[in-house]
């Protein structure tokens, strides 16, 4: 059964190909059949999750939108501080306007898109609750604190650190099938040069390479080391 969207599958290794790996790496021949499923499953998972890095906006862009809203809002904050009692009396005058639309129906937003709160008070009368101009005027000042809060909270990560969360989450899965189903250590000893020294390395570098030929070794093997760091908190 399919663990990802169809979309996400694709013959990953062939029959030529995943009979050299298992005579390469030793996979048992009673498990040959369900070790070639989950490989395909994992490659699937790899490209779901790729699929929706790519699309995933970098925090620095949001930064810059936030920045961009708060710019306006403290405008709008200015302008509105400039208003003369005669222009805030109008203000007040329209927007009371569609509290009494909240009256006179039973709608639940005004046409300019006010919320009704309507609740029974203890006497079984009827109150309705809207935002007042005042009301209004204030949400303009809330949301340029949080607008402040929200755009500082963003922590900014390195151009391509998302999608890398792709490949750990491939190697989480690797490294379960190669400890859980084969009984083998996970371990990742490579040459300065970052070529494998184990047989988990050397199959990790080897399988992946069908999924993403253009991801280095390098990145693989670092990839490991962050995962068993990881695996032994």
């Amino acid at each position: 059964m399919p663990v990802v969207a169809e979309q996400f599958y694709a013959l990953t290794y062939s029959d030529e190909v995943y009979a050299s790996l298992c005579e390469d790496f030793n996979i048992p021949h009673q498990i040959r059949v369900d070790f070639r499923e989950q490989l395909e499953d994992v490659a699937a998972i790899w490209r779901w999750k790729q699929s929706r890095a790519e699309i995933i906006r970098r925090p620095s862009e949001d930064v810059k939108a936030l920045a961009s809203v708060l710019k306006h809002v403290q405008k709008l904050s200015l302008a509105l501080d400039a208003l003369s009692p005669d222009a805030l009396i109008a203000l007040e005058r329209i927007n009371s306007r569609f509290e009494t639309q909240a009256i006179l129906s039973d709608a639940t937003h005004s046409d300019a898109g006010h919320e009704f709160h309507r609740y029974t008070n203890h006497d079984g009368v009827e109150v309705i609750l809207t935002d007042t101009a005042e009301d209004l005027i204030r949400a303009v000042s809330v949301l340029e604190h949080i607008t402040v809060e929200a755009k500082e909270s963003i922590r900014l990560t390195r151009a391509g650190s998302r999608s890398d969360y792709a490949l750990s989450l491939w190697l989480t899965n690797i490294a379960d099938m190669w400890t859980n189903q084969l009984g083998r250590p996970f371990t990742r000893d490579a040459t300065t040069d970052g070529e494998p020294l184990t047989h988990a390395a050397q199959f990790c570098i080897t399988t992946f390479t069908y999924i993403s030929p253009s991801t280095s070794s390098t990145k693989i093997i670092n990839g490991m080391k962050k995962h068993i760091s990881k695996s032994r908190k």
